[in-house]
């Protein structure tokens, strides 16, 4: 084997910060490269599960309805077998209720 058949995972997030009021949908997109084609994962960066509303598909985090308590740190891992790479997101959520309009 040479070593120009594995390249190691590059990520990078489209917006990696996107600020939503309460029950918009939201949606994190992770581009990867790397050889082999490197697997995405997504995570919280405070260790919490990801919220059960949210989706993973082909790279995207769609959160559907946001609530309050989405709103932090989102991790993207890209993985393949020459390493990996990650990259963070933040979701900011504004609350209507609290927030008052100037």
């Amino acid at each position: 084997m040479s070593g120009g058949d594995y390249e190691v995972p590059v990520c990078r997030l489209v917006e990696t910060r996107i600020v939503v009021d309460v029950d918009d949908s939201v949606e994190f997109q992770c581009i990867a490269s790397g050889t082999p084609e490197p697997q995405i994962e997504w995570t919280r960066a405070d260790g919490a599960r990801l919220p059960s509303h949210a989706v993973v598909v082909n790279g995207f985090l769609r959160i559907q309805r946001v609530r309050v308590q989405d709103q932090g740190e989102y991790i993207c891992t890209a993985v393949n077998t020459a390493g990996r790479d990650d990259v963070t997101g933040v979701l900011v959520v504004r609350d209507g209720e609290s927030s008052s309009s100037i």
